[in-house]
């Protein structure tokens, strides 16, 4: 068993698996990833990277740590349970402009 140690990846699904790929995770089923936050944010692959990372969790294969962007998400959680979903949809929140919303305005039912 290895660890990996892994940060910011930030919705970026492809360029992450084949990180992992040339490092040799996927050689092993008991290897495990050490996350160092920021999984979300920017990349147009977010709904892949946490479904991936969901399975890991679930298996026992995820140590995960926040980053500065897993707060900024909680944090527009947060402001659209209070009515400020307008704000962050139409660009006037500095989540819109951090790219904070695009998993969440990415994803399909």
């Amino acid at each position: 068993m290895a660890y990996f140690v892994l940060s910011d990846p930030h919705g970026c699904y492809t360029h992450t698996m084949k990180a992992l790929r040339q490092q040799g995770f996927f050689g092993s089923k008991q290897h495990k990833i050490i996350l160092c936050g920021d999984l979300l944010d920017r990349g147009s692959e977010a709904l892949l990277l946490s479904d991936f990372f969901a399975d890991l969790f679930e298996e026992g294969r995820l140590i995960f740590v926040y980053g500065n962007h897993e707060i900024l998400f909680l944090s527009m959680l947060q402001s659209i349970a209070k009515g400020g979903v307008f704000e962050i949809a139409s660009g006037m929140s500095h989540h819109y402009t951090n790219g904070t919303g695009t998993p969440l305005f990415s994803w399909q039912a």
